[in-house]
């Protein structure tokens, strides 16, 4: 929490009274007139003004001493008995105000927060709503930005921000505004932080604020964040524009050029992002803030790798290191892993050892810190397969995988799978080595698909925020426009009482009157005609989402498609049969689900498909791809009905899975057969699916929780998605039947 406590200090500092415009530094002859005048003064609330600004002096003197906090607490306690011998509430919120920030600049926080919530208590008493919005946001400072203590942060500042809002106070709104907006993006809400961000933008421009380059230096980070790193850029840029053009020359400029640096580097375009961190390694240096220089360095440092430039890499790290010798973990951990990524381009095992060591030396001091131990895992066990240490990448594989699995991290996972597979492989252990490359391969997928439902909703994310800052905008023109006309009909109302009071010129008014109201008219068709026109606009923004949501159930399934493919490669290269049958049954997984996104994206309705005639498809798809001797007969009983893809992929992948159970073993040999498929209404919402055929059953005493197969648990897994009923029955064969209730609105809501 230390480290945030200057930031809503400054902020408070700056802002804390409205009456009088102060020097942000004093010198000690300053306070010489306001003691000359303290002197001089009575016991009323001139003397409480005049203490207040004397503790606010000491507060802001420069090149300030311990001594001067002490004289600010002094003056400010002076201006709080006094305010309580005067009944000025006013006087003591100020004091408490003023308090809250001196204590944690003497190291006492507890002392801090004390007076922060005396003075939000005093403010909810004595209504007054600035000072109020001004307690909340220096009450936020003492929560730090971990876990709950963020929640009950964003909480403060929301209740900072409506009361500002409600004095009307806008450039404090838009400060706070952006408070937040970084606070979700910390929590990685980045929704909420895009939203924060754009209305604090909005909110700046509409009073002409020229500082907008830290605002835009968060609306790049959180569009790189979404995906969308080229309009990340776009911001970045501008931050950089913004700042050059009021001439900001402070350290807020080398995190911006970090951060452009760092969109270059994703956007694969190198030389531009080694430009931008030298640029923000110099500012860091300049500032020496030492955190800020082994964070850029290091990003220089791996830039240049990229590059192909690993001497010069391995010259900036060894520069740094001497020049600011790295003493804290957290330095350690910016740097070590460069220097390792480094020495091993240059082929300098040895050297690079030493900084795996000074990692593990780390990490047994960090045994709780299971994010560190993860990280340094990562850093290390790849090193030691290179380097063909097999005894100590086998030592740690182990223990980076069970942090994997505490922490659900599945791109760990399938990491430790790879590492784990090559290790066994080196060994000649090629069957384990098999087994765990196909473990790698099938946590990978399932990644990749994770990460591209992931893309998609941040896209929507992005397309929400964009069209509602549209609609404000419309609004917000809209409102104006009504403004004008009500202002025009209250004129229009006032000179028609005037011309009925004044009688002996009612000819000249009812002329003015006529000429008023043409050009009223006129006015209005002008405005109706404008309106006309966004309408429009608005339609044809209406076919564009419309267009693109088709776009995304193509890519969709395209992806999958390309899914499949890679699949059905992966299966040329398998040797088990058993290996090739879990291949191909994935594939038709897929398949039923691209046939769903290919619908959506044939129809006109985007989000239904007719489930009759996607049934039918299936079973044409699985017949084609059962090379079978059997003469094996489908009766399709389907109800014509559309749903919703909430239910048409659980219930395409239930489908799948039991065809293909029944093609493959419900006739065994040459033995035909028929599998009946019913889907029906049985009331207006509830409906059953049943897939039977008349082949050997199972046994009578089969329990699906004991003798549950992979395919069975994922239709048991399906069925509960939808909230579905899941019964099987071995009389004359093999019936599945889920009994389930269609309501789209309810299971998105569930989902959601």
């Amino acid at each position: 929490m230390l480290k945030f406590i200057p930031v809503f200090c400054i902020f408070f500092l700056l802002t804390w009274t409205a009456s009088a415009d102060v020097p942000s530094y004093y010198v000690v002859k300053d306070a010489v007139p306001l003691l000359l005048r303290l002197k001089n003064s009575k016991p009323d609330t001139s003397k409480v003004t005049l203490l207040l600004e004397l503790s606010y002096h000491y507060i802001h003197r420069l090149e300030r001493r311990p001594i001067d906090l002490d004289s600010a607490i002094f003056y400010a306690r002076a201006a709080e008995n006094l305010s309580g011998k005067l009944g000025y509430f006013k006087g003591i919120g100020h004091a408490y105000l003023l308090s809250s920030w001196i204590f944690p600049q003497k190291n006492n926080f507890i002392q801090g927060k004390v007076y922060a919530l005396k003075a939000v208590d005093n403010f909810q008493k004595h209504e007054d709503d600035i000072l109020m919005a001004e307690s909340y946001f220096s009450l936020a400072g003492f929560y730090s930005m971990l876990n709950e203590e963020l929640n009950e942060r964003i909480r403060l500042d929301q209740l900072s921000l409506y009361y500002f809002r409600k004095a009307g106070f806008k450039e404090k709104e838009g400060h706070v505004l952006k408070e937040i907006g970084d606070l979700y993006l910390l929590k990685d809400d980045l929704a909420q932080a895009l939203g924060s961000l754009k209305h604090a933008l909005r909110v700046y421009k509409s009073i002409n604020y020229p500082h907008l380059q830290g605002i835009y230096d968060l609306l790049g980070r959180v569009y790189a964040d979404l995906g969308s790193p080229r309009e990340g850029l776009k911001y970045g840029l501008l931050a950089v524009n913004t700042a050059k053009k009021v001439h900001d020359t402070s350290l807020q400029q080398c995190t911006i050029y970090n951060r452009v640096g760092m969109t270059y580097f994703d956007l694969g375009d190198f030389e531009k992002a080694e430009r931008y961190y030298s640029h923000s390694l110099k500012i860091a240096e300049e500032f020496k803030d030492l955190e800020s220089i082994y964070e850029v360095a290091s990003n220089k440092a791996f830039t240049l790798i990229r590059l192909n430039r690993q001497s010069e890499s391995l010259k900036l790290l060894n520069d740094i290191v001497k020049k600011y010798p790295v003493v804290s973990n957290k330095a350690r951990m910016m740097v070590d892993p460069v220097f390792i990524s480094t020495l091993i381009q240059l082929k300098q095992n040895v050297k690079a050892e030493k900084y795996c060591d000074d990692l593990l030396e780390i990490a047994s001091k960090s045994s709780s810190n299971q994010e560190m131990l993860n990280k340094i895992y990562s850093i290390i066990i790849p090193f030691y397969l290179a380097a063909r240490d097999y005894a100590k990448s086998g030592k740690y594989l182990p223990l980076h995988l069970e942090l994997a699995k505490k922490s659900n991290n599945r791109k760990s996972k399938y990491a430790n799978f790879l590492w784990q597979s090559r290790l066994d492989s080196a060994r000649g252990n090629y069957v384990a080595a098999m087994a765990n490359y196909q473990e790698y391969n099938s946590l990978k997928d399932s990644v990749f698909n994770q990460t591209k439902i992931q893309e998609i909703s941040q896209l929507e994310v992005i397309y929400d925020i964009e069209k509602k800052d549209e609609n404000i905008e419309l609004l917000t023109r809209q409102s104006q426009l009504q403004t004008g006309m009500l202002k025009q009909a209250s004129l229009v109302q006032k000179i028609t009482l005037v011309s009925i009071a004044m009688l002996l010129v009612i000819l000249s008014l009812l002329y003015n009157s006529y000429r008023l109201n043409q050009k009223i008219n006129h006015n209005m068709q002008v405005q109706q005609e404008e309106i006309n026109r966004k309408n429009i606009s608005l339609s044809h923004l209406v076919i564009e989402k419309e267009w693109l949501i088709k776009e995304i159930h193509h890519r969709v399934k395209n992806n999958l498609h390309m899914v499949a493919g890679l699949l059905d490669s992966q299966s040329e290269f398998l040797k088990t049969d058993e290996a090739k049958m879990a291949i191909s049954d994935s594939q038709h997984r897929i398949q039923s689900m691209s046939m769903i996104h290919q619908k959506l994206y044939q129809t006109e309705n985007m989000s239904t498909i007719d489930i009759s005639s996607y049934v039918h498809e299936m079973v044409e798809y699985l017949k084609d791809s059962f090379d079978s001797k059997q003469s094996i007969i489908f009766n399709l009983q389907i109800e014509r009905v559309e749903m919703n893809i909430s239910y048409s992929i659980p219930l395409g992948l239930i489908l799948n899975e039991a065809i293909t159970n029944a093609i493959k073993y419900a006739f065994p040999g040459d033995r035909g057969g028929i599998i009946t498929i019913i889907l029906e209404q049985t009331m207006p919402e509830n409906f059953i699916l049943s897939i039977s055929d008349n082949g050997i059953g199972i046994n009578n005493d089969f329990d699906i929780q004991k003798n549950s197969t992979f395919g069975l648990a994922l239709i048991q897994g399906l069925c509960d998605d939808i909230d579905g009923k899941l019964v099987i029955n071995s009389q004359k064969g093999t019936e599945i039947r889920i009994s389930f209730i269609y309501q789209p609105e309810a299971h998105a809501e569930s989902i959601a």
